[in-house]
């Protein structure tokens, strides 16, 4: 190689031939070729193929496929029988070009069929890391839930042991053997145990 060929500044170079260019592809992976008739398409392919010999690259014939799409007003519609290196390309319903799908009745429900399932695999992908993060979640929550159930057992069992002292009527008070009692009620039954 020369180095010519990857060279970016042939692209903005001013051109002096006489005849116009069909492309200038870099590093080309995907071409689409659209034509308005069957010899406009023949030709075209025929003319990608010489340059394509020319630069001793080949067209892959397993991946060149035909796509018609009628016209709307067309009542009996032909594929075109398009040959190229001495086989006849095939013509499809739809394919794949650049992430879209293309149809040959020109609409889009077959890439509403394709973006719909797409759309079903990630959330498939995405559901194990779902359950993952309710799972730990649902656990965190219960493990905080008893926790706090548990402070607040404690709390209640402290109380039960040792009441609060500032809470007791003023006058809960044993006069005999100075107990405190917490209620006025508990302060009978203790004056009743001293009487006996």
């Amino acid at each position: 190689m020369d180095g010519k060929v990857f060279n970016l500044s042939h692209l903005r170079s001013i051109n002096l031939t006489t005849i116009t260019s069909l492309c200038a592809f870099e590093y080309a992976d995907d071409n689409s070729v659209a034509s308005h008739t069957e010899a406009g398409l023949q030709a075209t392919l025929e003319a990608f193929n010489f340059a394509y010999t020319k630069l001793g690259l080949n067209i892959n014939l397993r991946k060149t496929q035909v796509l018609h799409q009628p016209c709307p007003n067309d009542a009996n519609p032909q594929p075109p029988a398009i040959v190229l290196q001495g086989q006849t390309l095939e013509n499809v319903e739809h394919f794949c070009y650049l992430g879209s799908h293309l149809s040959s009745k020109a609409d889009i429900d077959v890439e509403i069929q394709h973006r719909l399932q797409e759309a079903g695999t990630a959330f498939a992908k995405d559901r194990s890391e779902w359950r993952s993060a309710i799972h730990h979640g649902t656990k965190t929550f219960e493990e905080t839930k008893l926790s706090k159930a548990e402070e607040k057992r404690q709390i209640r069992k402290e109380r039960k042991r040792n009441p609060n002292r500032q809470r007791l009527p003023p006058n809960a008070t044993c006069p005999t053997c100075g107990k405190q009692c917490a209620s006025r009620l508990g302060l009978l039954s203790h004056l009743r145990v001293h009487a006996n």
